[in-house]
């Protein structure tokens, strides 16, 4: 059939309200499992130190009846430090943006303040996880501070993969590693999709897991609960690992975090018909004994 003449449509109208839903969806996310895991130490410093020891090895122990006492050599601790980072999201918006009616938010500030504080929380998990590839770095007037991230603290405990797929064994040996330096019996494994998947292919990982995972309404094929001789194994998928590395650590190891200036959002001084902001935060990774933790690296990502 066809249109009667002079019919007057849609697309002849001017002014029609677009259909723009009041909801904006926002699907990226937001994974700070590792950084919320670490209690706080506070920082008074931009430079942060602490002490790290360990106990003599295990040894045969035993003396004469009535023996005078010879004191035993004493080995220092160790000094360590790390550097407070400063993290930081700007953004401007013009005060006529501000003012006019927006779908989907009220104010452009405040949807921006959330938007990039995601994005800040984004940048917080990647620095505590792999920021300084070599050593933290003080800085300068012109070069900023770095923090060095756990998986670059970490040299005790670490299993070199040489590009090869993730296996069983190389898992259990780094497991193994930090229980003998003092970790354990609970631990925490941090892995890319990539190598979650590897770790659900070891064999018999389903059925030794199988019993608890039933429990938590779990299917067979996926591990989230690893056990083996050393201790029990939470199994944590996180986007914001690398693709060929694994992050096992154990309380009280892992470390915490050391913030010099809290999270906070400030208004910038105004320089013209616009309002500049920033959400800034000033912190580092602190108290870590790296001996307590293990991390396997040089993974296959195929």
């Amino acid at each position: 059939m066809a249109l009667p003449t002079n019919a007057f449509t849609t697309y002849d109208a001017v002014g029609i309200r677009e259909d723009l839903a009041d909801l904006i969806s926002n699907i990226s996310p937001v994974d700070t499992m590792f950084y919320s895991s670490l209690g706080e130490a506070g920082a008074s410093n931009t430079k942060v130190e602490w002490q790290i020891d360990s106990l003599a090895n295990a040894a045969s122990n035993a003396h004469l009846e009535g023996d005078n006492e010879s004191p035993e050599a004493i080995s220092p601790t160790t000094r360590v430090y790390n550097y407070t980072q400063i993290q930081k999201k700007v953004f401007n918006i013009s005060n006529t943006e501000e003012a006019v009616k927006k779908a989907g938010r009220k104010s452009e500030v405040n949807y921006q303040t959330a938007k990039k504080s995601k994005e800040l929380a984004r940048d917080v998990e990647y620095a505590f996880l792999q920021e300084s590839f070599a050593s933290p770095e003080q800085g300068s007037e012109s070069v900023a501070r770095k923090m060095k991230g756990i998986l670059n603290w970490i040299s005790t405990n670490s299993v070199n993969a040489n590009s090869n797929s993730l296996t069983q064994a190389m898992f259990d040996e780094c497991i193994q590693d930090i229980y003998t330096s003092g970790g354990g019996p609970s631990f925490t494994a941090y892995a890319h999709p990539i190598q979650i998947a590897k770790i659900a292919d070891f064999p018999n990982a389903s059925s030794k897991n199988y019993r608890m995972m039933v429990e938590q309404g779990k299917l067979p094929a996926y591990v989230d609960v690893y056990v083996n001789n050393f201790g029990t194994v939470q199994i944590k998928v996180h986007r914001l690992m690398p693709n060929n590395q694994i992050l096992i650590v154990t309380d009280p190891y892992k470390g915490k975090r050391g913030t010099l200036r809290n999270t906070h959002r400030q208004k910038l001084g105004i320089t013209g018909d616009n309002q500049t902001w920033v959400i800034r935060v000033e912190h580092t990774l602190r108290n870590l004994n790296e001996a307590g933790c293990g991390k396997i690296y040089g993974l296959a990502t195929s």
